[in-house]
């Protein structure tokens, strides 16, 4: 289990910040592992991101952002490559059949993400993780 937590105010806990927290987190996330996303994240994803919502086929969804660009293509295409290696759970202020809709676990609160370390057989904690750069080691 990675634990990828988003520091900062208000303004800084946007779509944009988790995406980065994600690609960093999943840069370390053992294959078929999971991530933890701990924000205070309160915005509606954007177009791309919600698009995923709609669609079961995540890698035709992909090619479409490619196609399109819309603004939050590179949120969309982290979430997509990070659930492809590992389930993703995220405690926010979203409403939870919003996160579920986008194929993401919803954790409500401090004592769910503790139950859910529990869990798993090692973990890691990144905070300020939209701002780290997290390299696995080789064994």
């Amino acid at each position: 289990l990675v634990i990828a937590c988003v520091s900062g105010r208000q303004g800084l806990q946007t779509w944009e910040n988790v995406a980065r927290a994600l690609a960093n987190a999943a840069s370390v996330v053992s294959e078929g592992g999971a991530i933890a996303l701990v924000t205070q994240l309160n915005a509606a994803p954007g177009a791309a991101v919600a698009s995923l919502s709609q669609t079961e086929d995540w890698q035709a969804a992909l090619r479409r952002i490619r196609r399109d660009c819309p603004p939050d293509a590179l949120e969309a295409a982290e979430l997509i490559d990070a659930a492809d290696r590992a389930r993703i759970y995220l405690l926010s202020q979203l409403e939870e059949t919003t996160v579920e809709e986008l194929g993401l676990a919803p954790v409500s609160c401090v004592a769910e993400l503790a139950r859910l370390a529990q869990r798993h057989e090692s973990c890691i904690v990144l905070a300020n993780a939209q701002h780290v750069l997290a390299a696995a080691e080789e064994d």
